[in-house]
């Protein structure tokens, strides 16, 4: 039996759903919609005395059917979904769909996964590719399974239109973990020319932190795994340690004027952004001078602390 009349308004509700719960969402949808492996292909005797129509032959006849047949629990439907794919995704969940199947346990799920990416992301709204771009940055470190595979989001989301409206959510989204994606965002170059604006007009002040951060020092920094520090080998004591890459920036920023400009920022952790630069590099003394007296008397004491190293370490020659 056909599910045509079954689906009607199932696309809309699938696209619907935040694009941060497809892994959970992956086994919900299959169980909720009966997509099990068994129905393939049915025994010989349904075929033969039952209308009903196994899974894969319904791709074809039913529209959009090929986005629910994504989460199937049989591979070869899930990969004769993918390959049947090729107009504009139409919406970020779904989009995190195909990129979970670029993770596919199965590796001719995942080949036809990356077709499909490459068929569909770059028609896709751009709007619709930074919304899943917002989750799908900082999760596609912790899937193992892919390889190459990885290259097909990152080049979506390098596209300059999706970068624009992905800078635009970090800039002014007031929750969520900006601060977190700005630094995913940042292994690529495409945000690089945006980092002024969000250094400036960021309403999170992580943000402007991680922004002001990176003009400063004129290389983007993001987590890249884990590694053990011993603390005392002697003892068995060590602990897990966060390890970082680098890039230098495709657009940077003079120093002095971002500096400057996060010492009279609003929030604590940005000033400490421009004092820690003021101490990390070479600064003439008169304008360190300048830039820290100020904050001699800022609420923070790190901030403080730091404003009076930088006058000691620049003391005023004597006239």
């Amino acid at each position: 039996m056909s599910i045509g009349h079954e689906f009607d308004g199932i696309l809309d509700a699938i696209s619907a759903l935040p694009p941060g719960i497809v892994v959970r969402a992956d086994s919900e949808i299959a169980h909720a919609a009966n997509l099990r492996r068994w129905r393939r292909k049915y025994p010989l005797l349904v075929r033969l005395f039952s209308p009903r129509m196994a899974d894969i032959d319904q791709l074809g006849r039913v529209s959009g059917l090929e986005f629910l047949f994504l989460f199937h629990r049989d591979g070869h439907v899930r990969e004769a979904a993918l390959r049947r794919l090729g107009v504009p995704i139409p919406g970020p969940f779904l989009l995190a769909a195909i990129a979970w199947r670029l993770n596919d346990w199965a590796a001719p799920v995942r080949e036809a996964a990356a077709e499909c990416a490459a068929r569909c992301f770059p028609i896709t709204a751009p709007a619709i590719v930074a919304e899943a771009a917002l989750t799908l940055l900082a999760r596609e470190n912790s899937w193992g399974r892919w390889t190459d595979e990885r290259h097909m989001l990152r080049t979506a989301f390098a596209r300059p239109d999706v970068a624009d409206c992905l800078a635009a959510s970090i800039r002014t989204r007031r929750t969520g973990p900006m601060a977190t994606i700005l630094r995913y965002a940042l292994r690529e170059g495409s945000l690089d020319a945006q980092l002024e604006t969000l250094a400036r007009d960021a309403v999170q002040p992580s943000v402007r932190a991680v922004a002001a951060q990176a003009l400063i020092d004129g290389h983007a920094t993001w987590p890249d795994g884990w590694t053990w520090r011993w603390i005392d080998k002697s003892m068995g004591l060590r602990r897990r340690e966060t390890t970082y890459r680098h890039r230098p920036l495709d657009h940077g920023a003079p120093r002095i004027p971002v500096i400057e400009a996060s010492a009279n920022d609003r929030s604590a952790i940005v000033r400490r952004v421009a004092t820690s630069g003021l101490i990390r590099h070479e600064v003439d003394g008169l304008v360190a001078r300048r830039i820290a007296t100020p904050l001699l008397r800022d609420r923070s004491p790190s901030v403080r602390e730091q404003a009076e190293f930088i006058l000691r370490t620049h003391r005023q020659d004597p006239a």
